[in-house]
């Protein structure tokens, strides 16, 4: 881990990623995620289908697979069916408790429950594996509401890209937003709903 290098200690951290992703075919994909200890890895705007071996799909945000607990060398998979060909941001969150410290997330095409029922497995930025891409993140700086107006300021990796808005009362089911319309600004992009009277909705922006 770089932090030893810095004399900070080998165990009792905690490791927190970003990344970009491209899916290059449409259809469903298998993630696979090999640890020590447990961990928490979101696929954004891909919920799971199923989640086996050492974790679980959190049924209460499905975009999540788990392993809540500290383990030993432990492997998961999580499906993700019918997925669309783009990129997506992901997060992954790890620690080490004491002991063995290692972190690996790997991909195939289709949908698999065990790592023996493909030799298509590649590690995600290795070459041969998923794509992990480089630039500005789709990110929201600030939503605010006005009336029945609502404004979300945001940056995009392609400000010139068919953005969506999505809309979701329980983080679960999103659905896109019909008559957004967006415009850039100084700083980025600036989308626009008018006519909201839901008293409480969830946004997020979308790139397809």
């Amino acid at each position: 881990m770089p932090a030893e290098t810095e004399g900070l200690t080998e165990s009792d951290f905690v490791l927190v990623t970003h990344a970009k992703v491209k899916i290059p075919r449409a259809g469903d994909w298998t993630i696979g995620v090999h640890t020590d200890e447990g961990f928490a890895l979101r696929f954004i705007g891909a919920p799971f289908e199923s989640v086996s071996g050492g974790a679980e799909r959190d049924a209460d945000f499905p975009e999540f697979m788990a392993a809540p607990n500290n383990t030993t060398d432990s492997n998961a998979r999580g499906v993700l069916k019918n997925l669309q060909a783009r990129t997506y941001d992901i997060e992954f969150i790890s620690w080490e408790r004491v002991g063995a410290a290692y972190y690996e997330i790997y991909a195939a095409e289709g949908a698999f429950t065990e790592d023996a029922e493909t030799d298509q497995w590649q590690l995600i930025g290795a070459a041969g594996g998923l794509e992990i891409v480089t630039g500005l993140n789709l990110r929201v700086a600030s939503i605010t509401r006005q009336n029945t107006a609502i404004t979300l300021d945001f940056t995009s990796p392609n400000p010139d890209g068919q953005h969506q808005i999505e809309q979701s009362s329980d983080l679960k089911s999103w659905q896109t937003v019909a008559g957004a319309t967006f415009q850039k600004t100084g700083t980025g992009l600036r989308a626009t709903l008018n006519g909201v009277t839901d008293s409480k909705n969830f946004y997020r922006v979308a790139l397809p």
